[in-house]
């Protein structure tokens, strides 16, 4: 688990790019005014910022205890 934690910061990173690619191509797909596109990529962005959210806020219980 410890070297789970140290992936932590760059998972966000990683995650944070999906998250802002998803929403950009929602937004190209909503141009095109294809909603059934448009709801699945949106959904996708608040999936994948909600599991960033769930990382960010519980690195510090996945982390191991300081020595």
């Amino acid at each position: 688990m410890a070297a789970f934690a140290r992936l932590i910061p760059l998972l966000l990173v990683v995650i944070g790019g999906f998250v802002l690619y998803q929403l950009f191509v929602a937004v190209l797909f909503a141009s095109r005014q294809q909603w059934g596109f448009t709801a699945l990529y949106a959904l996708m962005a608040i999936a994948g910022a909600a599991l960033a959210r769930t990382l960010w806020i519980n690195k510090r219980r996945l982390s191991p205890p300081p020595r």
